[in-house]
């Protein structure tokens, strides 16, 4: 553990704010992390990077997760202290990076990092801090050719993968929404299922005039096939397996099949994709060590096996 903190403390030149970035305020005991089945999005001391989250058990991890940027690490043990919990876990807890170099750092947004820096359009991503972020992985740009779109319709397109506010996972799970874009407030929609699915329904103008329900021949359904990775100014990225044209006009093509029904305030039927897959996704890591977490300042502790 030692080796662990020196080799990323030090190289990595480590900010105090970034080390608060590892610590919260309140104790948050075992028991309640493993017995939850949501994930918590949860304040650290740290002034510039606030939040972190902690994900319960689920079918692809038995472990208690912590999710920070692009870090996915897993809680091995904890240690009881007189005032607080000290947890381990086996990747290095380093503070979230900005939207440009998060979108970077992720192996499944090449083409998304070729397309905002060969076209100097980083400013349609930052511009405004605690905005949602859905971007299309590279299968998606190379299922319909996306990196050959014209110019002023790439521009539309990435700003309709940007929506206004800080939407989480957690905030997709609990209810469908409609959410306005930076394109013309054009809106996307989003549906849950009882299998955790999360779909984000798009096609320029998600509800029409008419009748306020989307127009099926213009549909674009993309999964989410990651969610919660945090970036630095607040904005929240979700990575989805399709491309939502924001023009209907310019949509190449729609394979989809099965049926998804339903929603909380009025009924669409939409052609959906078969099910996400797993949320689990190579993740650029900073160690292989071990880094505790402190939940508050350590006086007298004791170990318990986990």
């Amino acid at each position: 553990m030692q080796s662990a903190i020196e080799n990323n403390l030090y190289s990595n030149k480590t900010t105090l704010d970034e080390l608060l970035y590892s610590i919260l305020p309140v104790t948050h005991d075992v028991h309640s992390l493993t017995s939850s089945t949501q994930r918590q999005y949860v304040k650290t001391l740290s002034a510039n990077y606030s939040t972190i989250i902690l994900s319960p058990p689920s079918t692809s991890s038995s472990n208690i997760q912590v999710l920070a940027g692009i870090t996915v690490a897993n809680i091995t043990n904890y240690t009881l202290c007189s005032n607080g919990i000290v947890y381990y876990v086996d990747q290095f807890i380093a503070a979230p990076l900005n939207v440009i170099n998060t979108i970077s750092t992720l192996s499944e947004l090449n083409q998304l990092e070729n397309i905002i820096k060969s076209q100097n359009l980083s400013n349609i991503f930052t511009a405004t801090p605690n905005q949602t972020i859905f971007a299309p992985v590279d299968a998606a740009w190379s299922a319909l050719n996306g990196t050959n779109v014209p110019f002023g319709t790439m521009i539309h397109d990435l700003k309709y993968h940007v929506a206004n506010g800080t939407y989480y996972q957690q905030d997709l799970l609990n209810k469908n929404l409609t959410l306005a874009t930076t394109f013309s407030s054009a809106t996307v929609q989003t549906e849950a299922y009882a299998d955790g699915r999360i779909v984000i329904i798009g096609g320029a103008y998600a509800a029409d005039s008419m009748d306020g329900v989307a127009d099926d021949t213009t549909l674009t359904v993309a999964n989410i096939v990651r969610s919660d990775i945090l970036t630095s100014s607040g904005t929240v990225i979700h990575l989805i397996d399709k491309i939502l044209p924001a023009d209907p006009t310019n949509v190449v093509s729609l394979v989809r099949g099965g049926d998804i029904t339903s929603n909380t305030t009025k009924s669409r039927n939409v052609n959906a994709l078969a099910a996400q897959t797993s949320s689990s996704a190579t993740t650029r890591m900073f160690s292989h060590g071990l880094f505790l977490i402190v939940f508050t300042a350590i006086m007298t502790c004791y170990t318990i096996s986990y």
